[in-house]
């Protein structure tokens, strides 16, 4: 789903919200129209937002803490950043 900027938290270009009772999930990112960005450049990063937030997703019945969350975030981009390497030969 593409938001504007308002509808995010400040300094987010994307979020996740996800019911694992119902098996659904919606991913938010932030309106191209919104970016400061060429728009080759802010599709390149909407594609990053977007597997970041499914890396987010697939990690989701892990158990999470307070601690844990700064770990996870920090997992989750390596992952995020690793798999679209190999998608972009990088």
């Amino acid at each position: 789903m593409v938001c504007r900027a308002g509808e995010l938290r400040p300094q987010t270009v994307g979020n996740l919200h996800w019911d694992a009772a119902r098996k659904t999930a919606v991913i938010r990112v932030l309106d191209l129209a919104d970016y400061g960005l060429a728009p080759a450049a802010a599709m390149r990063d909407v594609e990053n937002t977007v597997v970041h937030e499914l890396v987010h997703l697939e990690l989701s019945s892990l158990p999470r803490t307070d601690a844990s969350l700064a770990p996870e975030e920090l997992a989750v981009s390596r992952l995020a950043d690793a798999l679209l390497k190999l998608e972009r030969s990088e």
